[in-house]
């Protein structure tokens, strides 16, 4: 998300200027992707979900609902945010940007579904918080080694394992000032694009490669780019991409800008290849610039252990990934 001041009123703008000043609020656009401006998706639906695909009823395999949320450090609209999760009927919220009001808030609004739960604040944009119906154990936060936010690590319980899960806020590209031109502003973009391809790098390795895991969070990227793609490159679903037509017509994310309304699929739900993805949606809702995005994922098979299932994964990722 974009933290910077907004750019004075311009005329009419170049293509190229264009995609710069959607970066500059922290999309970090590709030209690849100004067919979500160009090229309308969908009318929403009405209400707060937006389409979601069903691939079939789930067996008797754990299956388990998350969903990810960037709620907006300014705390706009804390009754929405609160009334969108409730909608989102999730076992796991991973939260970023929350800071103590919110965390109160919640907790006062959701503590009765959500009896698990974890925060850590930071200044600003910095925080994280868990909601979870299901058993958490070991939350620890990762310092940024690049990029603003760090990562915040732990497990959820699902029957009798544990997955392994991050909570990700990855780099927001910030202007240098209101009057800051367009070659400067691209440099800037080049420069963000680099620091995420670097913590998506560092991410992966905090992860231990053999274990069920999910990775949910705002990439502050749509998914041409580096991050998102360094994931699939390595055998990770993007989930609502895998159960939605055309998913880069369907905005996370949202700005008002010099009288134009940007929307950009920013925000994933990426699982590793021990699951399949059930169904996934966007839930629009009043309270932050970002929307709730909610998957629900199913372990596959039926009969295997945990050890035998993960061995399979590790096996298929590691062929995904050709040297």
């Amino acid at each position: 998300m974009f933290k910077g001041k907004h750019g004075t009123r311009r005329p009419r703008r170049t293509r190229m200027l264009d995609v710069l000043l959607v970066a500059a609020l922290g999309t970090g656009l590709a030209l690849a992707t100004m067919a979500a401006r160009t090229e309308p998706g969908p009318p929403p639906a009405s209400g707060a979900a937006q389409a979601a695909t069903d691939p079939g009823q789930a067996g008797r395999s754990p299956v388990i609902t998350v969903a990810t949320y960037n709620i907006n450090y300014g705390n706009p609209n804390l009754a929405a945010i609160a009334k969108t999760i409730g909608q989102a009927k999730a076992d796991v919220v991973f939260l970023q940007e929350t800071n103590a009001l919110s965390q109160r808030y919640l907790l006062g609004r959701l503590r009765r579904d959500y009896r698990h739960t974890r925060f850590r604040h930071a200044p600003r944009a910095g925080g994280f918080g868990v909601l979870s119906k299901r058993p958490i154990r070991n939350f620890r936060y990762r310092p940024a080694v690049h990029g603003m936010f760090g990562v915040w690590l732990g497990e959820v319980k699902l029957a009798d394992r544990w997955i392994q899960v991050a909570n990700v806020h990855l780099m927001p590209l910030i202007p240098g000032g209101r009057n800051e031109g367009a070659g400067a502003l691209a440099k800037r973009f080049f420069h963000s694009e680099g620091v995420r391809a670097k913590e998506i790098a560092w991410l992966h390795r905090q992860l231990a490669g053999d274990k069920m895991t999910i990775i949910a969070g705002d990439f502050n990227s749509p998914s041409t780019l580096t991050a998102p793609t360094y994931l699939t490159q390595r055998g990770f679903t993007d989930s609502f991409a895998a159960v939605t037509d055309r998913p880069d017509t369907r905005p996370t994310w949202h700005w008002l800008y010099n009288g134009v309304q940007y929307r950009y699929r920013l925000d994933y739900i990426f699982h590793s290849a021990h699951f399949e993805t059930r169904t996934s949606r966007i839930i629009r809702g009043p309270g932050s610039d970002h929307y709730l995005l909610v998957s629900t994922v199913q372990l596959k098979g039926k009969g295997e252990g945990e050890g035998e299932r993960e061995g399979k994964a590790a096996t298929a990722t590691s062929q995904a990934v050709k040297p």
